[in-house]
């Protein structure tokens, strides 16, 4: 029997929501919640890829009148969700186990408060679905937001000082600063619905229809009001104090969610929305590249100060976030090409990063780059994936954060921009600084602590997506023509050929 597109969207989002329930009625028992957690964080993985197939095919697909509607932008976050959430599910049933956890807690709550997690952690996933399945521009604040709320509680999981703290900062920033975005969504809506002759005026199918109907004054106040909110999702400076907290003091498979993927949803939402006026205000795209300037640089400025291995990591993000919003800025089909590969690097690379950081944590319980060293004779492999992931981040041949930041080079100089040039240049020799710094200090430093003896490598289970992500940016980047197919579909929607 053939699955027809609205079966395919449907079980996308919703295959992980019984999973979630199922693990939240068996949180007391100690068996079921990582088998259930893990298989309904395959599902979504093994339906994008015929999903990812019929969009390369037919160029996109959709249901339910296109209230659901995926094409090769959406496609691209889809894969890159469904996946990074398998690795981190198969990464968490070993690191959230860990005996110092648990003994911390009581055996008995542990169990629950994992299942809650478990729980927490699936619905994540699916909210995140719903937003890069949505054609709907209300419903896709709504999404948006369902992914703040849940990944706030999944913050704040070990309820201590510092995660509470984090987790009310975190969703008390976001929900502040996505609701300017919500403002947004009502305005175009409003303006829209007198225009849309047929449909629903809340598709953004139908609203790129009438953009040019609608008074620059209004299209230029929901601008400010998208980038403001969804800005602050995407965590571009200076709408990032939320980031480094979250991703320092959350668990690190919800570190790694965030870093690879849920800081994108905002990205994700400001394309949608901001692509819309990209074809007739150019002072729309000038305004995203001078805030992805700001972040590029700010970002990897405040890496460099960094004594903590995960805050590092973190304000990395912003840079790197900003590469991309940079290369989205662009309008151009070489700028969408490196900003949507630099997406993909982001994607491997910074979980990659945050996996190793996590594989240290669980088999020194050590952080801090200054109590670190000499892990490298202890723990070779991570050392190797670390240092892998650091080179790719930084831009250096040959994996695939090199080939993505020579294409948004490139893009520059066709745009004539030589002076972004000469900032992508900076920034990417600031990222190789902080980035190998930290490697060196931690892997080859003189060894600064007595707990780091005799320190062996991390369970299997805990490798395992640190060796795929380690594969794959090497893998990508001897063989970019891979990534072409879809990339060349994503980058022919640019506004400005």
């Amino acid at each position: 029997m053939v699955c027809t597109n609205a079966n395919l969207i449907l079980l996308l989002i919703l295959s992980p929501i019984p999973f979630s329930f199922a693990v939240l009625l068996l949180r007391r028992s100690p068996l079921a919640k990582e088998p259930l957690t893990i298989i309904g964080s395959f599902i979504p993985l093994a339906l994008s890829l015929p999903i990812l197939q019929r969009v390369l095919d037919e160029g996109y697909i959709s249901a339910f009148g296109q209230e659901f509607l995926i094409d090769p932008i959406s496609v691209l976050f889809v894969v890159g969700v469904s996946f990074i959430g398998f690795l981190a599910a198969l990464f968490a049933t070993r690191y959230m186990r860990q005996e110092p956890l648990i003994a911390r807690v009581g055996a008995e709550i542990f169990e629950r408060r994992l299942g809650i997690f478990y729980s927490l952690f699936l619905f994540f996933l699916s909210s995140m679905l719903w937003s890069v399945s949505t054609n709907n521009i209300i419903i896709l604040w709504v999404a948006i937001e369902a992914t703040t709320i849940t990944s706030a509680l999944l913050v704040s999981f070990y309820w201590d000082k510092r995660a509470l703290e984090a987790g009310y900062k975190y969703i008390l920033l976001l929900t502040v600063g996505v609701t300017f975005s919500l403002f947004g969504c009502v305005l175009i809506y409003s303006a829209s619905a007198p225009l849309v002759p047929r449909g629903s005026p809340l598709l953004f199918t139908h609203i790129k229809d009438v953009i040019p109907q609608i008074p620059a004054n209004i299209i230029l106040l929901s601008a400010v009001l998208f980038i403001v909110g969804f800005g602050t999702k995407a965590g571009l400076a200076p709408f990032h104090p939320w980031l480094p907290d979250a991703y320092a003091e959350a668990p690190t498979p919800i570190s790694v969610l965030l870093s690879g993927i849920m800081t994108e949803m905002g990205l994700y939402a400001l394309l949608r929305t901001l692509g819309l006026f990209f074809p007739f205000y150019g002072a729309v795209a000038s305004s995203l590249l001078v805030l992805a300037i700001f972040s590029m640089i700010l970002g990897a400025l405040l890496a460099m100060v960094q004594g903590d291995l995960k805050r590092l990591l973190a304000y990395s993000s912003i840079s790197q976030i900003g590469y991309i919003a940079m290369g989205l800025s662009l309008g151009t089909y070489l700028g969408y090409y490196g900003a949507f590969y630099q997406l993909v690097s982001h994607i491997l690379a910074k979980p990659l990063l945050f996996m190793c950081v996590g594989a240290i944590i669980y088999s020194i319980a050590l952080r801090n780059i200054e109590e670190l060293g000499g892990v490298g004779k202890y723990m070779p492999i991570t050392m190797t994936c670390f240092f892998i992931g650091a080179l790719s981040l930084s831009g250096l041949p040959p994996f695939v954060g090199f080939m993505s930041k020579l294409t948004l080079i490139i893009a520059s100089a066709d745009a004539r921009l030589w002076w972004l040039l000469i900032i992508l240049l900076l920034t990417s020799i600031l990222t190789i600084f902080y980035a190998v710094r930290a490697a060196y200090t931690v892997f080859w430093g003189e060894e600064k602590s007595k707990t780091i003896k005799g320190t062996r490598e991390a369970p299997l289970t805990i490798l395992f997506p640190i060796l795929l992500l380690t594969i794959l940016s090497f893998l990508l980047g001897l063989y970019p023509q891979i990534l072409h197919p879809l990339l060349n579909s994503l980058s022919l929607l640019a506004p400005f050929k």
